[in-house]
């Protein structure tokens, strides 16, 4: 057996240890509603109601996954934005209570950072692991045609505050931009993407083509030059219900927290259920062996963000992986796409 033979395969076994357990991270929902109108993403079709989740429920969250050892959880909805949350701020107080949840993170299109005094944006980040701005190319026609909304004069004031805030209570926040254009090649390269590494971004990535949101998002949704990714034959569990689990903010649980915005894959109910037992129950189960059988959801077999469990379990990113904490590079190299 070659070395790197060796470590795909002890990847695997580590992240299998984990996930009898536990999720690999928690997602939790609490608001599906969106302040931008992405050409990429399916927000305009999701038929759930806009909501925001209770406290009461967030908390049964954070304790069912306590009960389970905890671990890293990210607030990054699977449609919508974390600053539109009315109840952001009491959900990081409470957050102190809760030493077993370690990481957390999420990804924001940042339009809304003004809702958020220098104080509470400081409390914040002295709490997050790890933030990501998505943001659609660097001038203000681009960001248009890709967000939907004018507001990129906002979103890049934003970048710089949010840098300047982390620089001035030293906080350890890792911070990542993520761009959503077709000309990331040549934007990577940019003048304004060195200036983001100066004022103090630790990451900076982009995505020319996307998912198609099990169907929902088509090429001719797209700009120019914007790959709409195929659906792909699935031969083994996609990584989403095996490793990942998503509360979503009506309270039902999904086993798709990459791209199930409607709830088809739910396979709980935390106003009924103890997370323990939705990630063991039957439902998940039967998710993760669907996909060996005749009987995969439709929204799978059109899905086109499929990674196989095998390919996702043995990838670098996965290398120190723990119950409690996720590498750097797993945040850059998959929760940074």
């Amino acid at each position: 057996m070659s070395h790197t033979t060796w470590h795909i395969l002890y990847r695997r076994w580590r992240v299998n240890r984990i996930t009898r357990r536990k999720p690999l991270m928690l997602k939790i929902e609490t608001t599906n509603t969106c302040n931008a109108r992405c050409c990429f993403c399916a927000y305009g079709q999701t038929k759930s109601r806009r909501s925001i989740l209770s406290m009461e429920l967030f908390e049964k969250a954070l304790e069912g996954y306590t009960e389970l050892g905890g671990g890293p959880v990210t607030f990054t909805p699977v449609v919508g934005d974390v600053l539109l949350d009315p109840y952001l701020l009491q959900r990081f107080a409470r957050l102190e209570a809760f030493p077993a949840i370690t990481d957390v993170s999420f990804t924001t299109n940042l339009i809304g950072h003004e809702r958020l005094s220098a104080e509470d944006w400081a409390a914040v980040l002295g709490r997050l692991r790890y933030l990501q701005v998505s943001i659609g190319g660097y001038d203000a026609q681009t960001y248009s045609k890709m967000f939907g909304v004018d507001a990129f004069d906002v979103v890049w004031e934003g970048i710089h505050r949010i840098a300047a805030i982390r620089k001035q209570i030293k906080a350890g926040t890792r911070l990542a931009v993520t761009l959503r254009t077709p000309e990331v090649g040549a934007l990577l390269q940019s003048e304004k993407t060195e200036l983001l590494r100066e004022i103090g971004y630790d990451q900076i990535s982009g995505i020319s083509s996307f998912g198609n949101w099990c169907g929902d998002v088509e090429s001719c949704d797209m700009p120019n030059q914007t790959r709409i990714n195929p659906p792909v034959e699935k031969m083994d569990c996609c990584s989403m219900p095996a490793m990942f689990m998503a509360v979503l903010s009506d309270g039902r649980v999904t086993g798709c927290s990459c791209v199930d915005h409607n709830g088809i894959l739910e396979i709980g109910d935390l106003s009924k259920e103890s997370l323990r037992s939705i990630w063991q129950g039957r439902l998940r189960k039967d998710l993760c062996l669907s996909f060996r059988s005749a009987k995969l959801s439709r929204i799978c077999v059109d899905c086109s963000s499929y990674t196989s469990l095998q390919i996702m379990s043995g990838m670098p990113f996965c290398d120190r992986v723990n119950a409690k904490h996720l590498s750097t590079a797993f945040y850059d190299d998959f929760g940074g796409g």
